[in-house]
């Protein structure tokens, strides 16, 4: 059921958790396997809620009202949108030039996304429009929003790659919202 290294995981008020799985290393070449989606019941009866299409899904994150799904998927440089009221229902956001890392939920059918190459975080809606963008020193990881949603916390490095990651030079840092 599950492919290569599990990576993304979020849960529900259930206990519903939605697990993302790579589908291949990082650093492989050649034609990448898809990842998938598993769904896990809080009963612990496991399905495959995704299938096919999932290049790299990275970062998984429910929307507030828990009727949306956010995945992003880092090498299709773009994010998939499932509606889990609709089953089989999913669209693509794509903001050009972008590839998804981590990704949290906006609010009002919106998101962040740490776009790993472009040293920024991007909000954008569920129909693509961009809402803003904060670019930061460093490659970004994974963004979360505080309680009030005033601030924007991100994780960088200089890269994800082991030689790098080896000497430690991560940070978390933030950013005020307007």
């Amino acid at each position: 059921m599950a492919r290569l290294n599990p990576n993304g995981l979020c849960t529900a008020r259930d206990g519903t958790l939605y697990v993302t799985t790579v589908g291949s290393e990082v650093f492989s070449s050649g034609d990448r396997p898809s990842g998938n989606i598993i769904r896990i019941a809080p009963d612990a009866v496991a399905e495959v809620f995704w299938e096919t299409d999932l290049p790299y899904p990275n970062g998984a994150v429910l929307a507030e009202d828990e009727r949306l799904l956010y995945v992003a998927e880092t090498f299709g440089q773009r994010v998939s949108v499932f509606d889990l009221s609709a089953p089989g229902s999913r669209r693509t956001v794509t903001v050009g030039g972008t590839v998804p890392d981590g990704i949290c939920d906006a609010g009002e059918e919106s998101f962040w996304f740490a776009d790993v190459v472009g040293a920024q975080c991007v909000r954008a809606r569920i129909d693509g429009e961009v809402l803003e963008t904060r670019k930061f020193s460093r490659p970004c990881y994974a963004p979360v929003l505080n309680g009030d949603r005033s601030r924007l916390y991100v994780a960088i490095a200089d890269s994800y790659t082991p030689d790098v990651g080896a000497r430690g030079t991560g940070a978390l840092v933030w950013t005020a919202l307007d």
